[in-house]
């Protein structure tokens, strides 16, 4: 999908966890909208391959091999794609990791490497970001991939939806630090999201069938209906939003809306 054409002509992009999946998608909506892109992953083959898939059609992209948990690391992300692109002016924190496990049964390496990916390497990657921008004088943007579980969680889910509820939190409190550096910290938190097309995994249809019955809108998203709204923190319109997080689930953490009417009190 092309967002607006040519609104991110002059800006440079880093897209974590972007090998394939969600990350590969938004990257590639960036650079359909005019942008340059560092995408990143830990698998070198995997991520050697998103890039062929998009050096056919666009010049202006290129991937560095990085653990996002690991400060050293995360300094290497950041100085190739300025030493690649000259500057950096977007940072989309898309690498996470997902797991279900019973409460019961998550071990301690299994809570440390969610927290690691999905909080930690958030707070890395961004404060690397916010060091160069700050330096730069340009400014910038963040954009952090939520999920819904920041507000809700089902059983199997304490690791991971308390990582993204930390990762809320955690953009708000950089919007508040980074604002008047000219730095705006934003959120996307996706709904269930058919990946199956873009290399992913797809839900289990028997779980669809279950999760729907609670969407207003009665489907699951699309991949297009969330890099659309990356692209929009991300652009110049959500230059006055900072601190502030974006639902795209269909309505799903509205309410139940299989529910019928209560019925009026007796008596």
């Amino acid at each position: 999908m092309t967002f607006m054409l040519m609104e991110f002509a002059d800006k440079v992009v880093l897209v974590t966890g972007s090998s394939g999946g969600f990350g590969l998608a938004t990257a590639e909506a960036f650079l359909e909208s005019g942008a340059s892109v560092m995408l990143n992953g830990t698998k070198p083959q995997k991520l050697q391959t998103a890039l062929e898939s998009l050096k056919d059609r666009f010049e202006n992209v290129e991937a560095r091999v990085a653990d996002i948990s690991t400060r050293a690391d995360v300094e290497d992300l950041i100085d190739a794609t300025q030493r690649r692109f000259k500057s950096i002016d977007i940072l989309v924190n898309n690498a996470g990791i997902t797991q279900n496990t019973p409460f019961l049964e998550i071990s301690e390496t299994q809570w440390d490497g969610v927290f690691d990916t999905n909080l930690k390497g958030s707070f890395l990657t961004s404060q690397a970001f916010a060091k160069q921008a700050i330096a730069s004088g340009r400014g910038g943007k963040i954009v952090n991939i939520l999920s819904g579980n920041y507000l809700w969680t089902r059983a199997g889910s304490a690791h991971y939806s308390s990582s993204k509820a930390a990762l809320e939190m955690l953009t708000r409190s950089m919007s508040l630090e980074l604002g008047p550096h000219g730095i705006n910290v934003n959120g996307v938190a996706p709904g269930l999201m058919d990946l199956a097309r873009r290399g992913g995994r797809g839900p289990a249809q028997a779980f669809v069938d279950i999760y729907v019955k609670d969407v207003p809108m009665g489907r699951i998203g699309h991949v297009e209906d969330v890099t659309g709204a990356v692209l929009f923190m991300a652009s110049t319109q959500a230059d006055f939003i900072t601190g502030s997080t974006i639902l795209v689930d269909g309505g799903y953490a509205a309410g139940r809306a299989d529910l019928p009417l209560a019925p009026p009190p007796q008596g």
